[in-house]
């Protein structure tokens, strides 16, 4: 009886490490950003965030080459549901949106992203997943659903504050773990200042 009580601990044990190692994302970096808000509202923020080919305007810090560059140099709209009206205010603003969008990478090159938005009057969060592989020297270098960001904008009292997290939730290849760390917080911080951008 004791080898068979001592057996089933094991296993569940077992199991349970199994299950920790199997949920727990490679990579985890956060970033957080506030400022006084200049009369914005969430469908400005929501405007600009679904305004995809302006992600071809953001600019982050590149480690391997030690100096600011355009993260995007292609970024295009594959399908939003449901689509923006052309003239966007509180009324038309839905509660979730979904969204796929093709984007060039400076780094990582062609990449898809599926994504969703979800909005209410003061807070919007957006979190997006590359939909398929970055290939480097005949293998993947990224698996799909392998990269994921959030972002998450409130505005409370007159404040933009943003909560962003980014996950690699297996190992990037070719790259080391602590770049690939400090590329991904460099994406999140491209992300904020293009937010809080005016």
């Amino acid at each position: 009886m004791r080898k068979i009580i001592l057996s089933i601990c094991f296993t569940v044990a077992a199991v349970a490490a199994f299950a920790a190692t199997e949920t727990e994302p490679y990579i985890t970096v956060n970033e957080s950003a506030r400022q006084e808000n200049t009369g914005r509202t969430v469908t400005d923020i929501l405007y600009r965030l679904t305004d995809f080919p302006s992600f071809t305007t953001m600019i982050y810090r590149s480690e391997w080459r030690k100096k600011d560059r355009i993260l995007f140099e292609e970024a295009e709209l594959l399908s939003l549901d449901p689509p923006l009206p052309e003239t966007i205010s509180r009324e038309s603003v839905a509660p979730l949106y979904n969204f796929s969008i093709f984007l060039k990478d400076a780094s990582f090159g062609d990449m898809e992203w599926k994504g969703t938005l979800t909005c209410d009057s003061s807070r919007i969060r957006m979190t997006m997943k590359n939909s398929t592989p970055v290939r480097s020297l005949g293998i993947n270098a990224v698996e799909p659903l392998s990269l994921e960001i959030i972002l998450e904008i409130a505005i409370r009292d007159s404040v933009l504050e943003i909560e962003s997290r980014g996950y690699a939730h297996e190992p990037i290849r070719l790259i080391t773990k602590e770049r690939a760390a400090k590329s991904i917080e460099n994406r999140l911080l491209a992300f904020q200042n293009y937010i809080l951008k005016d």
